[in-house]
């Protein structure tokens, strides 16, 4: 899955605690930093991915972050 937060830049460390807050997987997942801003999330578990994907809105200080399978 490849995501993206519209509107601003934080650090991975930033992003990687956000996104625990509000996905909580329940299993380790890998972020991968790629071109504009783009990055990576490789995850262990498909139902983790399905439940991100599907699940709905994600907002992280305010700005969307957007999210491509």
């Amino acid at each position: 899955m490849v995501i993206r937060l519209l509107g601003r830049n934080i650090r991975y460390k930033d992003l990687m605690n956000r996104i625990l807050l509000m996905w909580k997987p329940s299993r380790d997942f890998q972020l991968v930093g790629l071109d504009n801003d783009h990055v990576l999330v490789k995850f262990r578990n498909k139902a983790d991915f399905d439940k991100v994907f599907i699940k709905g809105l994600w907002v992280i200080y305010g700005k969307y972050l957007t999210i491509q399978p």
